[in-house]
């Protein structure tokens, strides 16, 4: 009785290192997202920067406590990107711009960096718990979505008038996607990183029936995000989390098998919903070939800015924040837009710390499939879109690159003492 006295009373110093607003971060933010549906005048940007600052002073007064902290050369090659791209600012200063458009740029798409730092030594326990907060959110965002996509209440038609662009409203009837309260782009990528998660809850055998429900839900909404590049990391994230069973080949027969009924389901479901949907499917599909053509405008710019090629023009000035400064903006595209921005310095600085990441999550891959799905996913998103600037986003990219790059004998220690 004792012994589980002391064991339940380290349980709870493990699960209190991290605060409430660490783990529940997806929750919070979403929540902040869908009262913009009813208030407008909400600074949804502001106020998901707030809650991510408690999480860095929650993360900063942790780590004052400690005398040691181990710095990795992955960890240190991010500390030193978020510093350049920072400096960066100022370039965009002198060139003429606020430096408020870069701070922006910074806390959508930067300041996210925190959830590395926490996932680097985040006991199992507080894992689960912030792997389950965004399971929630993400099932909250899909199935507002869906019934705002059947329903069609005018609060969505004035939300996609003010906050997305006025095209989508006029063209709603004609080409229809389901945006929820974020945007076909943001639910797609967020839909498909809780399907990496479902998958492998089901893999586990951890929750497996709730798993295939949530999974189908996961499914239709992708589909009907009407977002290539979704279906795409969907069917990426089914084909890797599959080879993670390949170890046990009645397993992996098994796994495929039922996972394939899944998506037949949800096919015949969403087809007898909507008939002339695989019409618009196969219109989508076929239009794959000139989606980057419909891209690239701007892209060439990038490689004409003489020193700026190499330094970077300044932290958001290539993004729609400051297309009222100059008429160059790459919106589409997140290697241009990073290249225009930050500059080869910065971009190359980037691609070193995805190329580690990956080739550890490769190397560990039963550990870290889940992990590498999620920053494979957004990677091959970010070709054709500014993903990752997206707010929404960007820390579990952020969180699932921590969780890869964690060291196990850290991790060990950590779920064992609560202490590195």
């Amino acid at each position: 009785m004792e012994q589980t006295v002391k064991n339940i009373k380290k349980s709870k110093s493990i699960a209190n290192k991290y605060t409430w607003f660490t783990t529940q971060y997806y929750i919070l933010a979403m929540l902040v997202n869908f009262a913009y549906l009813y208030w407008n005048s909400i600074r949804v940007g502001v106020m998901c920067a707030a809650i991510m600052m408690l999480v860095v002073m929650n993360y900063i007064l942790g780590k004052a406590s400690k005398v040691r902290i181990t710095v990795t050369k992955t960890t240190l090659l991010i500390l030193v990107y978020i510093i350049y791209n920072l400096l960066t600012i100022f370039i965009g200063v002198i060139n003429g711009y606020s430096a408020l458009i870069g701070i922006s740029e910074f806390s959508n798409g930067l300041l996210p960096i925190i959830f590395y730092f926490v996932a680097l030594d985040m006991s199992d326990l507080e894992e689960s718990k912030f792997v389950k907060s965004f399971i929630y959110a993400c099932l909250f965002l899909v199935l507002t979505g869906m019934f705002m996509y059947i329903v069609k209440p005018s609060i969505y038609f004035e939300y996609m008038q003010r906050s997305i662009v006025n095209y989508y409203q006029q063209m709603y009837l004609a080409d229809p996607r389901m945006h929820s309260f974020l945007g076909s782009v943001g639910v797609g990528s967020i839909a498909c990183m809780g399907l990496a998660f479902e998958m492998d809850f089901f893999i586990s055998k951890s929750k497996k029936y709730r798993a295939i429900l949530v999974s189908l839900i996961l499914l239709i909404g992708i589909i009907l995000t009407m977002q290539r590049s979704a279906w795409l990391f969907a069917v990426m994230t089914i084909i890797l989390m599959s080879m993670s069973t390949f170890n046990n080949k009645r397993r992996s027969f098994k796994f495929i098998m039922r996972y394939g009924l899944i998506v037949i389901i949800v096919a015949a479901i969403v087809v007898s919903v909507y008939p002339n949907l695989i019409e618009r499917i196969l219109l989508r599909i076929s239009s794959m070939t000139t989606a980057i053509d419909g891209r690239s405008a701007n892209w060439g710019y990038v490689l004409k800015q003489g020193i700026e090629t190499l330094v970077g023009g300044g932290l958001g000035t290539g993004g729609h924040r400051a297309m009222y400064i100059k008429a160059i903006t790459i919106r589409d595209g997140n290697y241009f837009k990073m290249i225009y921005e930050i500059g080869l310095i910065g971009t190359i600085m980037f691609i070193g710390i995805m190329v580690s990441t990956i080739m550890k999550g490769i190397r560990n891959y039963r550990r870290c499939s889940v992990y590498l799905c999620i920053v494979l996913g957004i990677l091959f998103q970010a070709i054709g879109s500014s993903i990752l600037t997206f707010q929404l986003v960007v820390p579990m990219f952020w969180f699932a690159i921590g969780r890869i790059n964690c060291k196990v004998k850290i991790l060990k220690n950590v779920n064992d003492t609560g202490h590195e």
